[in-house]
């Protein structure tokens, strides 16, 4: 499958998820920074990953003018960085043409560049789409040109993103509706559909039901906070794209949930305002649905009204459940995103169920076996194999993946980067943020300087 750290959240674009370090990170000479590699802490330097002559070349956090200078081999922004595994480069084995950054897999080799649809081709492998149907590139979407394809500009593509004439599926964390898929895991809407008998397809369109926001689900292209779900339009990599936040904690009305106890206020066993407020609208043979409108009052940690933040004012209902029929107030968590409080100045202990990490006196608010959403102790971030409802909490270079079933998951190391994905920690704790994204107060954000 397409993961983000491979082609789908990369493409064949080299800036856009490489390691880049600013002179903060490299410390005091008494002090080495720490890695995190795969998620477990390793203390030892930073530099020298190529195994080069460090007397010659520029260590890790050090200013560079070309890649040559440095032995990692890898100048970002004139600065030394460490390279990631991304999608495999021409002249590299594959088995489909989405294995490789170029989309060309000819003879389980990757090649420069994929045929673009309705072209002459000899097998999938020379396509983009990689189908080919009676010696033609088979087009996956009629609407939108999908990834590989020669483009103009941002609007023809499905990615919404043209970069250097070529459709890049790096314009977010996630592949948009439309575009080339290999597993549902890929996309925004947590759905590939598969072209029949063949192993690619497109992503479909995120479910519909009864909420105050228009398909703005995670992941997906934003030009206003309003457009998303969460109400919170965040910058994203090198192009200039924002992209909708997902916040931690519950899922908020609109987004995707696979069970009532996905959604801000779906438990209705816990002692939380709103409880029981609102459910995950499904069909009965689908996997994924999304969190309604809230019954009543809005739970806590559901979206709501609030103005004055980092976008004007939030286009949301401005009226949060509080204990014992009292009404809530609207603030917004570490993400900024508006999100409803009915709790006052109490705080959760561990154990208790909760919302948002806000919720909670300490630790943070994470999934359970069985009893949604509570108060958990941790660390600084999550590590491997422990449970996470987004990215952002796990240890720098992790994942968040999904469960087969249910919003929630555990932070994966499979295909692990060298670098602090966007929300992870950096800076302070000797982590270096991916490229795109900088460092504030001890957390990457997105959008360059």
């Amino acid at each position: 499958m397409l993961k983000p750290t491979d082609r789908a959240y990369i493409s064949a674009i080299p800036l856009s998820l490489m390691v880049i370090l600013s002179a903060l990170l490299v410390g005091t000479p008494s002090c080495e920074p720490s890695t995190y590699v795969l998620g477990r802490l390793e203390e030892e330097s930073l530099g020298g990953t190529n195994g080069g002559d460090l007397d010659e070349c520029h260590e890790v956090g050090e200013s560079c003018a070309e890649s040559v200078d440095c032995c990692s081999a890898e100048c970002v922004r004139e600065v030394c960085a460490i390279p990631v595994p991304s999608c495999r480069g021409t002249g590299s084995a594959c088995t489909q043409s989405p294995d490789c950054c170029s989309l060309s897999c000819v003879d389980n080799v990757c090649g420069d560049s994929c045929v673009a649809d309705g072209l002459t081709c000899d097998a999938g492998g020379d396509c983009c789409s990689g189908i080919c149907e009676g010696e033609v590139c088979l087009t996956l979407n009629e609407a939108c040109f999908t990834a590989g394809n020669p483009c103009l500009d941002n609007g023809e593509c499905c990615s919404g993103l043209c970069d250097s004439e070529i459709c890049s599926l790096a314009s977010s964390f996630c592949t948009q509706e439309g575009d080339i898929c290999t597993s549902s895991a890929d996309c925004c809407s947590q759905t590939c559909e598969l072209v029949e008998g063949e192993s690619v397809g497109t992503c479909a369109a995120a479910p519909s039901g009864p909420s105050f926001c228009m398909a703005g689900i995670a992941g997906s292209l934003c030009e206003d906070c309003n457009d998303c779900c969460s109400r919170l339009c965040v910058p994203f990599g090198e192009h200039g794209l924002s992209v909708c936040a997902l916040a931690k904690g519950c899922r908020q009305t609109g987004e995707l949930c696979g069970d009532d106890l996905d959604c801000c206020g779906g438990d209705a066993s816990s002692s939380l305002p709103g409880a029981g407020n609102v459910t995950c609208e499904k069909g009965s043979e689908e996997q994924w649905g999304i969190c309604r409108n809230a019954i009543s009052c809005s739970p806590q940690g559901n979206v709501c009204h609030i103005q004055n933040y980092a976008c004007g004012v939030s286009a949301a209902a401005n009226k949060c459940c509080g204990i014992d029929g009292t009404e809530g107030v609207c603030r917004l968590d570490e993400e900024g995103v508006p999100r409803c409080n009915g709790l006052g100045s109490s705080c959760q202990v561990e154990g208790d169920s909760c919302a948002t990490n806000e919720d909670c006196c300490a630790g943070l608010c994470l999934p359970t076996e069985a009893a949604g959403l509570t108060c958990q102790t941790s660390g600084v971030c999550i590590e491997a194999d422990d449970p996470c409802t987004a990215t952002s909490e796990c240890c720098p270079g992790l994942w968040c993946e999904r469960q087969a079933e249910g919003a929630f998951g555990h932070c994966s190391e499979d295909d692990a980067v060298a670098c602090s994905l966007e929300g992870q920690i950096c800076d302070g704790a000797g982590f270096a943020c991916c490229s795109g994204l900088s460092c504030e107060s001890g957390h990457c954000r997105g959008g360059l300087e």
